[in-house]
């Protein structure tokens, strides 16, 4: 065999062996970088999740301020009410007490 036909051989051969290389680092380096990535996704979906069980959290306590805010604003509307059938009350007992307190003179009137 030649030696300069076997030389080429070889360096073709070499060739290709480094190319095999460089595609199987390509391709770790490929690898790894999806890794990171799944990485970084699975951090994400973690963060996600504390999230939305914090935006739960969140729309408990707002539903809580809601109704609270809710019973300070029919507070008015209570005490009003109060007012209003204390009046009334004041009202029909001091009517009472005037009729009861001018019976006397009715039935003293209807008698004579």
């Amino acid at each position: 065999m030649d030696p300069c036909v076997r030389d080429s051989e070889i360096t073709e051969a070499l060739e290709k062996a480094k190319s095999a290389h460089k595609r199987i680092d390509d391709h770790n380096e490929r690898m790894n970088k999806m890794d990171d990535n799944n990485k970084i996704l699975h951090e994400m979906n973690t963060n996600l999740k504390l999230m939305v069980q914090q935006n739960e959290q969140r729309d408990i306590k707002v539903e809580g301020i809601e109704k609270d805010v809710k019973d300070i604003k029919d507070k008015p509307h209570e005490t009003f009410n109060r007012i209003k059938w204390i009046f009334i009350t004041v009202f029909c007992t001091a009517f009472a007490t005037a009729l009861i307190m001018s019976m006397p003179t009715i039935v003293s009137n209807l008698i004579n």
